[in-house]
């Protein structure tokens, strides 16, 4: 998920089995919590809608959104990659696009029959409006 601090971008991870959030953030910000906590929340709430996950997700006020302690975390932004040796081809988006398809297929990924029959169906509807 990207927010207003730029070139940053940080993981929200939805575990229906352990039924928690989990935001992997390694530039941690005390300012930007509260706004990173409701984009998650947003995005959770999207999900849910979209996968129809609520019989895995009830109540997803309720479901704890938490920052682990393992996580990495850089110490002044910019130490994890610096700027002026990043590619000029590095594009985060086809990255973090990447890794989602990567948590997707993964084989320990109990829900990945699921989700993708609930793509293949929404394409099938959208294929017929066009």
């Amino acid at each position: 998920m990207h927010d207003t601090c730029p070139d940053h971008w940080y993981l929200c991870v939805i575990n229906l089995h352990q039924h928690n959030i989990h935001i992997l953030d390694s530039l941690p910000s005390i300012e930007r919590d509260d706004m990173r906590t409701s984009s998650v929340r947003t995005v959770v709430e999207e999900c849910a809608h979209f996968f129809n996950l609520n019989g895995h997700l009830k109540n997803l006020s309720s479901v704890p959104i938490e920052r682990p302690t393992w996580v990495d975390v850089q110490a002044n932004g910019s130490d994890f990659m610096d700027s002026s040796s990043t590619p000029s081809h590095w594009d985060s988006t086809a990255i973090r696009h990447k890794l989602a398809i990567e948590l997707l297929l993964d084989d320990e990924n109990s829900e990945k029959a699921i989700i993708l029959d609930k793509v293949q169906n929404h394409a099938k509807i959208k294929r017929r409006r066009v």
